[in-house]
């Protein structure tokens, strides 16, 4: 028969807390080093999105001190979701840069929406936790990669 201490049963219940509190640092902190590790978009991520367009960015206004970009886009297609003619997204970002494709022709846009405690909807751009990743130029290589792949999944021409 085996005799166990109560301060062994308090130990290990303290280390099961500990590992649960780094857990949910580790799950909940902002990624920061999402853009230089495994941030590239793929087809799975423009799938977890409301919405999926081809559009030109219309307007890319950056609030420096809440880390918050109003971003208006100009709807060429829709290809998932909603149709609208336009958009407009409050994207808050975990870093300060800016996407590499603005300026750059039509871009592929995964866009996630919510309903506010107000009852307004608002608009997120999915970005992974990495700006420069975030639009796609489908005029790259990875942006019409990931284009064709999506509308041969949706059954179209690519």
């Amino acid at each position: 028969m085996m005799f166990r201490s109560k301060s062994a049963g308090r130990n290990n219940s303290m280390r099961v807390a500990i590992a649960g509190l780094v857990a949910g640092f580790v799950i909940a902190a902002p990624p920061a080093n999402a853009c230089t590790s495994h941030a590239w978009f793929r087809l799975s991520d423009l799938l977890a999105a409301d919405v999926v367009v081809i559009a030109n960015i219309e307007t890319f206004e950056f609030d420096r001190s809440k880390k918050t970009t109003f971003l208006k886009l100009q709807t060429i297609e829709t290809l998932i979701g909603f149709s609208n003619s336009e958009w407009q997204a409050k994207w808050t970002r975990w870093d300060l840069s800016e996407p590499r494709n603005l300026g750059r022709g039509p871009v592929l846009v995964g866009l996630r929406g919510r309903i506010e405690n107000d009852g307004s909807f608002s608009v997120a751009v999915v970005d992974k936790a990495c700006t420069a990743t975030a639009l796609l130029s489908i005029e790259d290589s990875s942006g019409e990669t990931i284009l064709t792949e999506l509308r041969q999944m949706l059954g179209g021409n690519p």
